[in-house]
């Protein structure tokens, strides 16, 4: 997302170390990573061990290709989505079409039948 002046919103506020690596454990389904690494920084913060600001901060790089990402997996879907509909429109079209060179086929026998008879009454 973008403001109005064109900074982008997430870059308005940087991700910390801990949130970056959070989201990461999770999108990959690394629970017992990530239950391990919250059991370990809960305990060093409450020791007071662990300096917050210390902590390096997360390049910009990394919350792009986040963003990148969720953005392609959203076209992806939307590209899924799009697929599926052209596959029923494609059926839809056989369908109708199928219906269309039946309703010929028997609309040329019935005039055939019907010159068949106009020749028979006129003998």
């Amino acid at each position: 997302m973008h403001l109005d002046d064109g900074t982008s919103i997430a870059s308005s506020k940087p991700e910390n170390s801990d949130e970056f690596l959070r989201n990461f454990f999770i999108k990959f389904g690394m629970k017992r990573t990530l239950d391990s690494f919250q059991q370990e920084w809960f305990e060093l913060k409450a020791k007071g061990q662990l300096d917050i600001s210390k902590l390096p901060a997360i390049p910009d790089i990394y919350r792009v290709n986040g963003e990148l990402s969720d953005e392609l997996a959203v076209m992806q879907q939307e590209l899924d989505e799009a697929r599926i509909l052209a596959e029923k429109a494609r059926s839809t079209y056989d369908k109708l079409r199928k219906q269309r060179d039946f309703q010929k086929i028997n609309h040329r026998r019935v005039q055939q039948e019907k010159q068949k008879l106009n020749i028979d009454i006129s003998k």
